[in-house]
């Protein structure tokens, strides 16, 4: 009889064992999961976080107000892209419309004192429209200093 209270015993050991080793191996695969969901979450993110998708989404939308302005400004003859850069810097690129229909890049520096005021012009407001209905900014003042230098007479129409 003693030899089957250890046998019994024994049994009971395993039984025990192996509860602990199927509680482990669904630890292992919770673990797992949670890796990739996590490796997916910086593939999504990317490596900065959070911080850099909200940045990349805010200046997104400063792009998108800021050519609506623009396209009024410049009668669509001008593009404004707005990308996130290395080290989070933000890159400016600009594109003139040429007389066919087609956009040309070009370097900010090289645009006319017209075409770089609408740009600059355009940002500004394209920021202020930003700030009012993301931070919930609201101001009645906008200061504008010789806004219509450089422009020419189409542009001050």
């Amino acid at each position: 009889q003693s030899i089957f209270i250890m046998y019994q015993n024994q049994c009971t050991e395993v039984e025990r064992i192996d509860d602990n080793i199927s509680g482990l191996k669904h630890d292992k695969d919770a673990l797992t999961n949670e890796v990739k969901f996590t490796a997916l979450l910086v593939d999504v993110f990317g490596t900065k976080g959070v911080q850099a998708f909200v940045l990349q989404n805010v200046i997104q939308a400063l792009q998108y107000r800021t050519q609506t302005y623009l396209n009024e400004l410049s009668d669509g003859s001008l593009q404004l892209r707005l990308e996130v850069g290395t080290n989070d810097s933000i890159v400016k690129k600009s594109a003139v419309r040429d007389p066919d229909g087609t956009w040309r890049n070009r370097p900010l520096s090289s645009l006319s004192g017209g075409q770089w005021r609408r740009i600059s012009l355009s940002l500004s407001l394209g920021f202020s429209h930003l700030a009012s209905t993301r931070g919930k900014f609201r101001s009645s003042l906008l200061v504008l200093d010789e806004p219509l230098t450089h422009l020419d007479s189409a542009g001050r129409a």
